[in-house]
């Protein structure tokens, strides 16, 4: 049984990802009953109420019904589109199971301006790009292109992307296998964008169809930017997940000060 541990993630989101992944690989199938929680909390050694935390994640994404008296049964899984749910980096990183990955194309190009310039490289450096496509239940819903420094780049190929064990990864997860290094944070920016032609026959959508354009940057511990993703996913299969802790008074205003969400202009 997978362990749970101390990280910035809380145990309760923890253990609720842990029992979803048992729910969607048919270790717990609709109509079962799931052990009490006594018996969840002895198996994964943690307290009633992280247990009832992650239960009532469960039942806000509707993979489990209660029936007073009863006890917590699997629900019965409706007939629509698997969603991509984000809340946290390791989250994102599980999402790769879920869904499978398509290497379109892998190679050395002169990046445009803005990448150039977050990587600290010079316009006429080239730099590994790469665009993907991934797929749920046979159906594209998300296209990214992806970009790493010629360090990062020049190590992989295309075989680290399309061999059977990298299909439900996510990109990142590879690069950090090939590559021997680790992702320590991530920041993303969500926006608008409009499909155009490309995008929408990649996506089967019509151009001009409002997509989610999901911008993510990943860093090593010391502040290294080690990728760029920009992600278009069709708005119909993604769903954004955040979690939020409280902060007690000890708390310093320093800190208080990032935790506090902040509106970004788009204008220039």
């Amino acid at each position: 049984m997978p362990e749970l541990r101390r990280s910035p993630v809380p145990l309760y989101f923890q253990l609720s990802t842990h029992l979803e992944e048992r729910i969607l690989s048919d270790e717990f199938l609709p109509g079962d009953q799931l052990p009490n929680e006594k018996q969840i909390a002895s198996e994964y050694a943690v307290s009633l109420v992280t247990v009832r935390g992650a239960m009532r994640v469960l039942l806000d994404k509707k993979l489990v019904v209660r029936f007073s008296g009863k006890g917590t049964f699997v629900a019965d899984r409706m007939p629509v589109k698997r969603l991509w749910s984000i809340g946290s980096l390791e989250d994102l990183v599980a999402t790769g199971s879920r869904s499978e990955l398509k290497l379109l194309s892998l190679r050395l190009i002169f990046p445009p301006v803005e990448i150039a310039d977050k990587f600290g490289l010079k316009k006429s450096q080239k730099i590994y790009a790469m665009q993907t496509i991934r797929m749920t239940d046979t159906e594209p819903f998300m296209l990214t292109d992806t970009y790493h420094p010629p360090e990062i780049g020049s190590r992989m190929k295309k075989r680290d992307f399309e061999k059977d064990s990298s299909k439900f990864k996510l990109v990142i997860s590879i690069v950090e296998e090939v590559c021997g290094i680790k992702v320590a944070s991530a920041r993303q920016v969500i926006g608008i964008e409009n499909a155009n032609q490309e995008t929408a026959e990649r996506l089967d959508v019509e151009p001009g169809e409002p997509l989610l354009a999901v911008d993510r940057e990943y860093f090593t511990e010391d502040g290294k930017l080690i990728q760029i993703a920009r992600a278009r996913c069709r708005a119909d299969c993604y769903r954004y997940v955040i979690n939020v802790s409280r902060v007690d008074e000890n708390t310093s205003s320093e800190n208080v000060e990032r935790l506090k969400p902040r509106l970004v202009s788009t204008k220039n």
